[in-house]
């Protein structure tokens, strides 16, 4: 599933078949017959976002059922309808306000955590290309290499941004350069306060009151 060549491909699927158990083989012969919809290798130009299953229509439908629908069973269209618009739209406007007003700490955790992975002098290699696309150097000095960051896109030449995962070398120019990432983190004040217009439309608060705590105010 994790191959990242026609080689690596070939050399798992012939030890897969291999096994001592045949019963096995023959069991899974029909999903290396569709293995361009699963395997990584063929998935590499699709715009996945570091999702690779049906995660997000699960999780729809789990809100549909336990939140908005309560696991019941009988309800007619009106009802529907009805709870559709009443408990489905408050419950999207609580969870956009829980990550404008910093309450899911996942966000900055994950942020830290790419940032952690790639030295901060690797800062100065950067190099910009124009049209907010740049070149970031390697976490591994000694390699040489190279990747490619387009900001517009949210994408990086590295196996772990090709799909538009926010990857360390994403991360890194979002420290350095600023900017929006279309899948950055929730870390800044700029971003929470378009999530609170969103959820709150006029009603919403300046966006000085989204800045941390610990952020220098702007000059006015």
């Amino acid at each position: 599933m994790y191959a990242w060549s026609s080689d690596e491909v070939s050399a798992a699927t012939e030890q897969l078949l291999s096994m001592p158990r045949k019963e096995y083989g023959q069991r899974v012969q029909p999903f290396l017959e569709r293995k361009e919809e699963w395997v990584h290798l063929f998935r590499s130009q699709l715009t996945t976002r570091g999702h690779n299953t049906n995660n997000y229509a699960e999780a729809s439908i789990r809100i549909l059922k336990d939140v908005v629908l309560h696991r019941w069973k009988a309800c007619n269209a009106v009802a529907l309808v009805d709870l559709v618009m009443e408990v489905w739209e408050a419950y999207f406007e609580l969870r956009l306000l829980d990550h404008a007003y910093s309450r899911v700490p996942a966000h900055k955790l994950l942020y830290h955590k790419l940032l952690c992975k790639i030295p901060r002098d690797a800062a100065s290699g950067i190099k910009p290309l124009g049209n907010n696309i740049y070149m970031v150097p390697s976490a591994q000095p000694d390699e040489g290499k190279a990747y490619e960051v387009c900001q517009n896109f949210g994408t990086c030449t590295c196996r772990a941004g090709e799909n538009g995962a926010f990857c360390k070398h994403q991360a890194l120019v979002h420290h350095t350069y600023g900017g929006n990432f279309p899948n950055a983190p929730v870390v800044t004040a700029k971003i929470r306060y378009q999530l609170g217009l969103l959820a709150l439309g006029e009603q919403c608060q300046e966006e000085s009151f989204f800045i941390d705590f610990r952020d220098v105010l702007p000059e006015q």
